[in-house]
Formats: C-alpha cells, sequence, structure tokens
C-alpha cells in the first residue's frame, strides 16, 4: 500500500463507533497481502 492509502486508513479506523457508545483503541495494524485480496488485521 501506498503511504497515503494507510494514512487514510488509519484516519477512518479512527472514525469507528461501534454501538454509539462503546469505544475501542486499536494498537497495531498489520496487512497480508495475497493474489486476489488483502488480509486486514487489527490488534484491539
Amino acid at each position: 500500500m501506498e503511504p497515503e492509502q494507510i494514512e487514510e486508513m488509519y484516519e477512518g479506523i479512527s472514525e469507528i463507533n461501534f454501538m454509539s457508545h462503546l469505544q475501542i483503541e486499536i494498537t497495531h495494524v498489520s496487512f497480508f497481502p495475497n493474489e486476489d485480496s488483502q488480509l486486514f488485521v487489527a490488534i484491539v
């Protein structure tokens, strides 16, 4: 991924709000690309 794409992804993650009141903190993000797609893993 390009650096701009990674930055945009992190900005989008910070805006996630589950059930309007439950906040989570993502401490690490990993990417595992393959031929057909990418797997995105977040440690919360």
